[in-house]
C-alpha cells in the first residue's frame, strides 16, 4: 500500500497535466497504478506520458519491479505460511510429542537422576 501510495503521489503530481482521467488525483492514480501492475496496457500509459516526460519510464518500471517484489513476497510468505500448518497438522497426526509432553518428560527424568544420585542411607 506505501508503493501504491507514494507512486499513486508523484504520478498524480507529474502526470495529471498529461491525462486527467488517469492520474486526476491520488485515488484515480492508485487505480491506474493497478492497471499497470496487473500490465493491463501499461505501455500505452507510458507511452502517453513520455512525450511530455521522456524519463518517465524509469517511473513506471521501477513501480513495477517494486510491486512485483512486494507481490511476490507476499506469495511466498502465504505458500510457506500454508506449508507450515500442513507439516504441524501431519506431526499431530504422526503422535509426535508436544513441546509440553516433552518438557513433562524432561522433568520426570531429572527427578529420576537426582533420587538415583543421591547418596543411599543404610535403612534403604
Amino acid at each position: 500500500f506505501i508503493i501504491f501510495y507514494i507512486y499513486a503521489a508523484i504520478g498524480s503530481m507529474f502526470f495529471a497535466s498529461v491525462n486527467e482521467e488517469l492520474w486526476g488525483d491520488i485515488a484515480i492514480s492508485m487505480l491506474t497504478l493497478f492497471r499497470i501492475m496487473t500490465f493491463e496496457d501499461w505501455t500505452d500509459v507510458m507511452y502517453e506520458t513520455m512525450v511530455d516526460y521522456p524519463f518517465s519510464w524509469v517511473f513506471y518500471v521501477t513501480f513495477i519491479f517494486l510491486s512485483a517484489f512486494a507481490f511476490l513476497n507476499m506469495i511466498i510468505g502465504i505458500v510457506v505460511n500454508v506449508l507450515d500448518e500442513q507439516h504441524r497438522k501431519e506431526r499431530q497426526e504422526e503422535g509426535e510429542p508436544t513441546l509440553r509432553e516433552l518438557q513433562s518428560e524432561l522433568r520426570e527424568l531429572k527427578d529420576l537422576v537426582r533420587q538415583s544420585s543421591r547418596p543411599r542411607t543404610p535403612q534403604e
